[in-house]
């Protein structure tokens, strides 16, 4: 069963000094942005992330240069000895603390649950004593009816696979969620193989113009959600033109008209 990933976020982390520095530079939107990075690093492998920030700054639709300033200009992150990868320490002090407690959990329901079968295993064998012909015809359907409940839907593993042979970057695929794969086939086949290609065609156009360095973000990012981002055509860059400004840019519009505003 899939679980919700969290991370604390305390009430008065807006006015940590780091922080408050980070907003007196970018406001709102920086803090916003500073966030969504934790997200993200969430959802990393070790909670770690490439210094290469074009990934970021395309599914946050912010520059390059924005994301390497909140990440490199205000002392909320660490890097690796080849600075080739970056992270929080105060954010994975408290996921190694949410790990260990989510490890002791498991390990206690385990026991609990072994006590448990063991009772069950005693009260089985005294019932086995007295019929047991009729308990084992009714074990055979049991088990049957198991078999047939755990085995994978056809046409879910079907939309799922063929849209992972489309995807350019096959990387994660063991992280893509049965939640996911159900939605997919929700979709249906040609839906999702057509955000395949929205996407695809998204990121050639922004190569062609200038964003060379852009790579396709791995597949289990893709599957687990982002795909819903590419469902129609109108979310592909155009060619040389300009594109409707994203959540993000309007924010900012916002930011400025209103500081405008207190400055007349």
């Amino acid at each position: 069963m899939a679980t919700t990933q969290y991370f604390p976020h305390y009430s008065n982390a807006r006015n940590d000094e780091k922080i408050l520095a980070l907003r007196m530079k970018y406001g709102m939107e920086g803090y916003g942005v500073f966030f969504a990075i934790l997200e993200r690093l969430l959802d990393s492998t070790d909670y770690m992330l490439s210094t290469n920030y074009n990934l970021i700054a395309f599914d946050f639709r912010v520059s390059n240069e924005f994301i390497k300033s909140i990440v490199e200009d205000f002392g909320l992150f660490e890097f690796t000895e080849d600075h080739e990868s970056f992270y929080s320490v105060r954010f994975l002090e408290h996921m190694e603390y949410k790990d260990d407690v989510s490890k002791k959990r498991a390990e206690a329901g385990r026991k609990g649950g072994l006590s448990k079968a063991k009772k069950q295993e005693s009260s089985n064998c005294l019932a086995n004593a007295k019929q047991s012909s009729s308990i084992k015809r009714n074990e055979t359907k049991q088990n049957e009816t198991r078999r047939d409940e755990t085995k994978p839907n056809p046409a879910a593993v079907s939309f799922f696979e063929a849209a992972w042979q489309a995807y350019p970057n096959k990387k994660g695929k063991s992280a893509v969620t049965k939640k996911a794969k159900a939605a997919i086939q929700d979709l249906g086949k040609e839906t999702i193989l057509r955000a395949v290609e929205n996407y695809k065609q998204d990121v050639m156009n922004q190569r062609a113009n200038g964003f060379t360095s852009l790579a396709f973000m791995n597949g289990s990012t893709f599957f687990n959600g982002r795909y819903e981002d590419f469902l129609d055509a109108s979310s592909i860059t155009p060619l040389n033109g300009s594109r409707p400004a994203s959540g993000t840019e309007r924010t900012r519009q916002v930011l400025e008209e209103m500081m405008q505003d207190e400055c007349e």
